[in-house]
């Protein structure tokens, strides 16, 4: 990588596409028809070191921008500080949460609403 090239931060479609090949594997239909309680799914997210700040600011902006609250209702961003004395301490995305699991089929584009809705009928 050199001065001009910034690094591969973990995209917002690198997310789906992780969760998606969990899904294409069946790990989350499975759990659902196995009557396995939902817990909340982490993904770590790789985003900008503080030299890396420095050196490509506007793509380490823009990246942090992607991971915005507000382009992502549906999931929960936790952050984390960094930096040190050149770039001041700023807090960047660490890793996003699903607390939900019609969140997911949200995210995955996936219309099985019924299925959790059944899924909570057996529940009660």
């Amino acid at each position: 990588m050199t001065a001009s090239t910034p690094p591969a931060w973990t995209t917002p479609r690198d997310v789906t596409a992780r969760l998606r090949k969990r899904f294409d594997n069946g790990i989350y239909l499975s759990e659902l028809a196995e009557n396995v309680a939902w817990e909340p799914l982490s993904v770590p997210l790789t985003g900008p070191k503080p030299d890396e700040i420095t050196r490509h600011f506007e793509a380490a902006l823009a990246w942090a921008e992607s991971w915005s609250a507000h382009a992502h209702p549906r999931l929960r961003i936790e952050r984390r500080p960094i930096g040190g004395r050149r770039v001041g301490f700023n807090d960047v995305p660490a890793r996003v949460w699903i607390d939900r699991r019609e969140d997911l089929w949200h995210l995955l584009r996936r219309r099985f609403l019924w299925l959790s809705e059944w899924h909570e009928s057996l529940r009660s």
